[in-house]
């Protein structure tokens, strides 16, 4: 496997744990520091657009539908 392939599977691997880790328990703790634990627009919105370029890089349907959930927030 090359570097590029081997960074790919784990890019995979990451962002899927992301996405369903958000998406058990609604928060994303990546905001400024005044909303601890809180639900939060700003990282919702960049696990969003990060789902969204990892579909254009592989096509897996399974990030469009993080993606539409995600929107939500």
């Amino acid at each position: 496997m090359d570097l590029l392939q081997q960074a790919r599977t784990i890019i995979n691997q990451v962002g899927a744990q992301m996405a369903e880790l958000f998406l058990k328990t609604g928060v994303t703790n990546g905001a400024p520091g005044e909303v601890l634990c809180a639900p939060d627009s700003e990282s919702a919105f960049a696990l969003l657009e990060s789902c969204v370029v990892l579909y254009e890089e592989d096509k897996n349907p399974k990030w469009l539908s993080y993606a539409k959930t995600m929107a939500h927030y």
